[in-house]
């Protein structure tokens, strides 16, 4: 075998998950140093580095969450989640509603596929949304199909072709 591939074997995405599966829940704070740089000092390929990260920060979750502080919900788990999504890197997400999918997205004419109906409140918020950016665009760096259908959203054109839940 080359060297390359041993390194792809040695760091499988799956292998590292399954490496890490148990003791993802069991760590602590005390033990997060030790646990990241395990995750850490270790050559990772595209894919590993994003496996690896995603360990670390859940690894944190759970640690935090045995703390004498810690002890949240099912619920609030989920609400770590957004905030996570947030943080990390989307700080827009939510502004005009989401689920797992990013209704951000119905901005944008490529995402069509993705949606079928949205809420009345959710339209609401993606209406306002594309009245704000058709103020703030700039007609040299934004796409003339983006600007089109910012201005049918703004018109009250729920976009895709989408249904309105009742």
């Amino acid at each position: 075998m080359n060297a390359a591939a041993d390194i792809e074997d040695d760091n499988s995405e799956q292998k590292l998950r399954d490496e890490y599966t148990d003791r993802i829940r069991t760590v602590t704070i005390a033990e997060l140093p030790d646990f990241i740089a395990g995750l850490m000092n270790r050559q990772h390929d595209y894919g590993t580095i994003c496996v690896a990260l995603g360990i670390a920060a859940a690894g944190t979750a759970w640690a935090c969450n045995k703390h004498d502080n810690g002890g949240i919900t099912g619920f609030q788990a989920g609400a770590v989640f957004w905030e996570f999504a947030k943080a990390w890197g989307s700080p827009s997400l939510g502004e005009t509603g989401a689920r797992i999918l990013q209704y951000d997205n119905l901005l944008f004419p490529q995402y069509d596929h993705v949606f079928t109906k949205i809420s009345q409140s959710t339209f609401d918020r993606i209406k306002a949304a594309a009245e704000k950016k058709l103020a703030e665009r700039d007609d040299e760096r934004t796409a003339a199909s983006v600007i089109a259908h910012w201005q049918s959203i703004a018109a009250g054109n729920v976009p895709f072709g989408l249904g309105i839940e009742a």
